[in-house]
């Protein structure tokens, strides 16, 4: 990681995306609802503390599900809320795990994916018995196996991660933005756009490679803002695994200049996500429908991102609001851990 002297600028300045990116962005009306029920079961069935119960509160990760599908059923909307709570808390424990540790998380929680008679007090894979098996009920073979196959590559990444932590290694740039696809966890949450609409796309669709640019595009822009807004709570507690640090220590870059060629990278990732669109193949009437509702859903994750990143406390506290506006970023403090 880059350390920070007493010469090291105190603010930096985000790139401007919502200029850029300007899809609709509404949120589901049972937004505050579903929020209730999934924290109190995050709660109960994770037995968390009050300072995680906390943590999760000022998070609202319900409200970036409520971007991503504002009309979705309120069975599958809860569903979604549900593995957005999980998913999150497993992320959060694997930033601080050794690589061993994360493997025998991937092990616990890909069995209960895989065998519903599975028996265990692990609380990770009790919520997985819960949320996934209401998930069962409705969700397509195609969907739920490319929901499975990316849980599976988001915990063989994060794995890589933890053993680059053991290390103390910083990830080469294209090493990064590789494992990067898995760990952002957009995969499975792809796979989450047919559930919550209640549809399975074909193989020919999803096998297309201009599904898969797309996907990969997409993918890209939502991890690189997601680093970019991160950047300063990570920093703070000394994690370098960020498109950002890479930069940094890759290209011998001071910060803003880490933040502005992320930035520049993130345009054009958006830009290569904007030119798939116009470029995607017809499958007849009835598969072009599916597939405008997917790419629907992928553009309401991305702008979802950009919002939520301020209405959250996740990344800027309760300066969210105002960072949105001006886009200055007070440098925070390196914290022990």
């Amino acid at each position: 990681m880059e350390s920070f002297s007493a010469d090291s600028p105190v603010t930096f300045t985000l790139p401007d995306f919502h200029s850029i990116c300007r899809y609709p962005f509404r949120v589901h009306p049972k937004l505050d609802e579903v929020s209730r029920a999934s924290e109190k079961w995050l709660a109960d069935l994770g037995a968390l503390d009050d300072a995680w119960i906390s943590k999760f509160k000022v998070a609202k990760l319900t409200a970036l599900v409520a971007g991503y599908h504002p009309d979705a059923d309120l069975d599958r909307f809860r569903v979604f809320a549900d593995y957005m709570g999980w998913i999150v808390l497993m992320d959060d424990w694997l930033d601080y795990a050794h690589q061993e540790a994360a493997r025998e998380l991937r092990e616990c929680c890909m069995r209960a994916f895989h065998d519903s008679d599975f028996i265990t007090e692990d609380r990770a894979a009790l919520m997985i018995k819960s949320f996934f098996g209401r998930f069962l009920q409705t969700s397509g073979p195609g969907c739920t196996k490319r929901f499975v196959d990316g849980m599976e590559l988001f915990f063989i990444a994060s794995e890589r991660e933890a053993e680059y932590r053991d290390k103390g290694r910083i990830a080469d740039l294209e090493s990064y933005l590789a494992y990067r696809r898995d760990t952002g966890i957009c995969i499975p949450l792809f796979a989450l756009i047919e559930y919550t609409n209640g549809i399975d796309l074909p193989e020919e669709v999803v096998s297309h490679p201009a599904i898969k640019a797309m996907e990969d595009a997409a993918n890209d822009v939502i991890c690189w803002a997601n680093d970019i807004y991160s950047f300063n709570a990570e920093q703070a507690r000394g994690d370098n695994h960020n498109l950002v640090s890479v930069l940094m220590h890759e290209r011998g870059l001071d910060l803003q200049e880490g933040v502005n060629v992320a930035g520049a990278l993130w345009k054009a990732g958006f830009q290569r996500f904007e030119d798939t669109l116009g470029n995607l193949p017809s499958w007849g009437e009835e598969v072009d429908h599916l597939v405008a509702i997917y790419v629907q859903g992928l553009q309401n994750h991305i702008i979802s991102l950009l919002h939520w990143s301020f209405y959250t406390e996740r990344y800027f506290g309760k300066e969210g609001p105002q960072i949105k506006k001006d886009r200055i970023v007070r440098l925070c403090p390196r914290r022990a851990i």
